[in-house]
């Protein structure tokens, strides 16, 4: 049976607040993957005499699809690319170039200057995002960000499906669907990959073969990114309490 904790809205806020501040201020140290993540690679793995790449924070920026590098001590904007399509994610630094996802699909940048590598579009239909403003929003105002593991760049989409996608040049090696848009980052872990969508639901695959391994129904959208911990995925719904498989 899955665990579930309940807590006050108030008290989840502050967790999910201090959450996203560890996601942002330390680097992802989970095998060999690499997760979305705002922090420089480690230096060994640089050839540029800066280290920050990021997104530009505001949202003006993000809805242009714009992502710049930054000077690490000076801030000082060293390169920006104009990509397709509003960016709702953290960029995934890896140490072959820095992927990013927007809301049509996932391009590959060269860190040196932004100069685009590749870009892969979701094949499936979008799911429109509404305004939050609109009272028939659905909150979601975020994206996947990109999991290197195995030679691929795995990340979910608002077409509702996750994509495996070849580090070398973006071909499409799996593509796992869901029922409704899959914003949140997957985990991949031990060649499986479990995502959550706004389905209700709760995914795992095989990678290689994609063939479902389990499906849980979570009674309750779980848009937010997944954790793994324990040898258990830890998922939080929109009923305010988190659940374990």
């Amino acid at each position: 049976m899955p665990a579930t904790a309940r807590m006050s809205t108030g008290r989840l806020m502050k967790n999910t607040q201090r959450q996203l501040e560890l996601s942002v201020s330390q680097p992802p140290s989970v095998g060999p993957m690499i997760g979305p993540t705002m922090m420089p690679a480690p230096h060994s793995a640089i050839a540029e005499p800066w280290r920050s790449l990021g997104l530009m924070s505001s949202r003006k920026v993000c809805d242009s699809g714009t992502i710049a590098a930054l000077a690490e001590a000076t801030g000082k904007v060293r390169w920006s690319t104009k990509l397709d399509a509003p960016i709702r994610a953290a960029a995934t630094v890896g140490s072959d170039g820095l992927y990013v996802v927007t809301d049509n699909g996932v391009t590959k940048l060269r860190r040196a200057d932004g100069r685009a590598l590749w870009m892969r579009p979701f094949t499936g239909t979008i799911v429109p995002r509404k305004d939050m403003s609109d009272g028939a929003s659905r909150w979601d105002h975020y994206g996947s960000s990109v999991v290197l593991a195995g030679g691929l760049a795995v990340a979910g989409s608002r077409d509702g499906c996750v994509y495996a996608l070849r580090h070398r040049d973006g071909a499409i090696q799996q593509r796992i669907c869901s029922k409704d848009a899959t914003i949140s980052t997957p985990v991949v872990k031990d060649g499986r990959v479990y995502f959550s969508s706004f389905d209700n639901h709760l995914y795992a695959a095989d990678l290689k073969t994609g063939a479902a391994q389990w499906t849980v129904d979570l009674k309750a959208p779980a848009p937010g990114d997944l954790a793994l911990a324990g040898g258990r995925i830890v998922a939080g719904r929109r009923t305010y309490d988190l659940t374990a498989h």
